[in-house]
């Protein structure tokens, strides 16, 4: 009955988180808030839970285990502007706390001033998430409840946030912004969501984010499970890291006079061609027009006009000399052939009459030689 009593009141002061908001005087990065939901008793799940943290903790990526009714699914942030080394070291972190604090749950999330590590035994990956809320403020600050000064973050957010649901910098959904009124002291904001989620969910879940941001403070943090939102009027980013991340890397430089032919050189222009999350489908990229360039210069040898030709011998430019007429002598007469071929005929049959008589003879001697008929 005591442990049944003792889970259920630590469960309700997980789900106050929904609520409230922790203040702090001053930020650190060992500050955490943790939320545990759905208990269960599995140890199956529970060793899981451990394999996915020490997955997410060596990889840096999201994961998840499956296993039917015990599958876990894991997934981290971190602050945009951090190098993999604090990151590392901040999720490492997170995932202890989250085995300390949330040992036998289901559904956990833990926030730490530079990260975000949760669990689930649903996928989690590309879904959006703002059951979940919750809050840090630093200090109060009278000015931070003019009229003023909620314009200007009202003003500053609104502009944040369709930054950062449009941005695909480094695989990263992230913006941030410095304004300040003459009145006023600077105001830094930070705006960042989870890179597996569309445009539309990212300003979805900051939209939430900033409707439960704490007013009147010197510095907030609103914490939901696929965002963050965060004021200060002091810098508490890497401006260095964010201006490097936020830069288009440098254009292709131009080709040598020595590289490049006599005709004019066609070469694509430059575009900038930022990375994407794996899990976000990529658009097809358009034909890159091409542009000419000067062409390199020529040489005055080059320049001169080839050497015309060599006039062609008189003989080759006169046309062959036509053939000799056949004089009247060459051409056979017509009466001729015709007599020629009536002689031929002639002597032919002559011929012929001939040699029948001597055979006549011939066989006429042997029938009757002697009298006697052979």
């Amino acid at each position: 009955m005591s442990v049944s009593l003792t889970a259920s009141v630590f469960l309700l002061m997980c789900l106050l988180l929904n609520i409230s908001c922790k203040s702090e005087a001053q930020p650190s990065p060992s500050r955490n808030i943790s939320a545990c939901y759905t208990p269960s008793n599995s140890s199956p799940y529970q060793e899981n839970v451990k394999t996915v943290l020490s997955s997410l903790t060596s990889k840096h990526t999201s994961d998840y285990l499956a296993g039917f009714a015990t599958a876990v699914f894991g997934l981290f942030l971190c602050r945009a502007d951090l190098s993999s080394a604090s990151c590392q070291a901040c999720v490492t972190n997170a995932s202890e706390g989250i085995l300390l604090g949330c040992a036998g749950y289901k559904d956990s999330t833990i926030w730490y001033d530079l990260c975000m590590l949760t669990y689930n035994y649903q996928p989690i990956v590309s879904t959006l998430r703002v059951s979940t809320h919750a809050c840090w403020y630093e200090y109060n600050i009278s000015d931070a409840t003019t009229t003023s000064f909620k314009k200007l973050l009202k003003v500053t957010l609104e502009a944040l946030i369709p930054n950062a649901a449009g941005a695909q910098l480094a695989g990263k959904k992230f913006a941030v912004n410095r304004t300040s009124l003459a009145e006023l002291w600077p105001l830094y904001t930070l705006a960042q969501c989870t890179p597996d989620l569309t445009a539309p969910n990212c300003s979805q879940c900051l939209q939430a984010a900033a409707e439960k941001l704490p007013l009147g403070k010197g510095g907030a943090m609103s914490l939901l499970q696929s965002c963050n939102i965060r004021y200060s009027n002091y810098l508490f980013y890497n401006e260095t890291t964010v201006a490097e991340l936020l830069s288009p890397p440098p254009a292709p430089a131009p080709r040598s006079a020595e590289a490049i032919p006599n005709s004019p050189a066609l070469v694509p222009r430059y575009r900038a061609n930022l990375s994407f999350d794996s899990d976000l489908p990529v658009p097809p990229v358009p034909p890159e027009p091409m542009i000419p360039l000067d062409p390199a210069p020529i040489s005055p040898l080059l320049r001169s006009p080839p050497p015309a030709p060599a006039p062609r011998s008189p003989l080759l430019l006169s046309p062959p000399p036509a053939p000799a007429p056949r004089s009247a002598e060459d051409i056979p007469r017509p009466g001729v052939i015709v007599a020629i071929i009536i002689a031929a005929i002639s002597v032919t049959v002559v011929l012929f009459l001939i040699l029948c008589c001597f055979l006549r003879r011939r066989h006429g001697f042997k029938q009757y030689k002697n009298g006697k008929a052979y």
